[in-house]
Order: C-alpha cells, then structure tokens, then sequence
C-alpha cells in the first residue's frame, strides 16, 4: 500500500538520494533531478524549505517524490516516480493528494512544467485536470485551483 507523507528532512534524505540515484539520463527530464549528489542534496533541502515537499512509500522504500513551490499567486509542481514504479498509480495518488491540500489555500492555479516527449507525465497532469497552457520544447501544464 502507497504512503503519502511530508519529506522530513534529514530524517528522509538519504532514502530520497538513493531513490534519485536510480534515475538513468533518459529518466531526467529538463535537467531534473540534478546528478550529482551534492547537487542534489542542495536541490532536494531548496524544495523542502521553498514549499510543500512529500513522499510516497511502498514496504518502507521512498518510491515518489512531490515539491510544491510558491510563486505569486500560483504553485509550481515537480513529481518525480522512481522508474521501476512508474505506471502503477502512484503519481496521479501524489497529485490528487497535493490538489486535494491545496484547493483551498487561496492560491489560483497548479503549474507543472514538462518535456513535451514525456507522455506519461502529460498523462498524469491531463488526468487530473491539468490542460496544456503553452506549448515549445516543453509543456507549460496548469490546474486551477479555484473549483
């Protein structure tokens, strides 16, 4: 059974890494997640301290990892699945849940930022609402908040 809860700072930064690790260049999508391991450390405290940062747990093993990030008057969303679970739901539970906290904090709308050759993040987002807001090398896909 999937687990949703807060990253929990160094409690959960060393199980977050390792998830990271297993991502393959072809797994990275417009730079994101860094590669190397300070770097990512940097990243991953930055998320943590700039918005809303969760996980998700399969068995005890971090398997998903969601950042919200504020902006004005709108909320930037990363996701990232760990690739040996992708396409098991697990995103779109991550997403659902974020939307779910979040539909009523006064922000106006999701935005999530994609390369447009993802299609199984376009999926997830299309799935839940989210439409193509602009289209270039990668998709700009926004959810409004307000319903």
């Amino acid at each position: 059974m999937i687990t949703i809860r807060a990253y929990e700072g160094k409690k959960d930064r060393e199980a977050l890494i390792r998830m990271y690790k297993a991502f393959s260049p072809g797994d990275r999508t417009l730079g994101l997640p860094p590669d190397n391991v300070e770097d990512l450390k940097k990243w991953i405290e930055n998320l943590s301290k700039s918005g809303i940062s969760l996980l998700a747990e399969l068995d005890g093993k971090v398997v998903a990892h969601l950042a919200a990030v504020p902006e004005g008057s709108e909320i930037h969303l990363m996701l990232f699945v760990h690739p040996e679970y992708q396409n098991n739901g697990i995103g779109q539970k991550m997403v659902s849940f974020v939307v779910e906290q979040l539909k009523d904090s006064g922000y106006e709308r999701l935005i999530v930022t994609t390369d447009r050759t993802n299609k199984k993040a376009i999926h997830v987002f299309e799935k839940a609402g989210f439409i193509i807001k602009s289209v270039g090398f990668e998709y700009e896909m926004c959810l409004p908040l307000f319903f």
